[in-house]
């Protein structure tokens, strides 16, 4: 499609009654937006929480088992780098075998 041609479906489209300018809409304040809603009063006494939703007892070995976590991930990650180097350079060596 040219210009010409883009043109004149764009006269077709602005005389066939199209609006190209946006509805009406009413605006209204922020305040207005929950005039028809019913009142809700909250209770300022809030119950007690029940025994199972109590925290639980940290003690201090949970931050030595999450260190060792850490380092058991860390270990993982070289060991499993280390195993796609090992891989890689066999594949690379085979190539320049084969190209010799």
């Amino acid at each position: 499609m040219d210009d010409r041609a883009f043109l004149a479906e764009l006269e077709q489209l602005d005389s066939s009654g199209v609006r190209t300018e946006p509805a009406h809409v009413r605006s209204r304040p922020l305040d207005d937006l929950d005039s028809g809603l019913p009142e809700t009063h909250f209770e300022t006494d809030v119950p007690e929480a029940p025994p199972w939703l109590a925290p639980l007892d940290v003690d201090d070995s949970s931050d030595r088992q999450i260190a060792w976590l850490v380092g058991g991930f860390f270990l993982m990650m070289l060991t499993g780098a280390a195993g796609a180097a090992l891989v890689f350079h066999q594949r690379v060596l085979s190539i320049l075998t084969l190209l010799r």
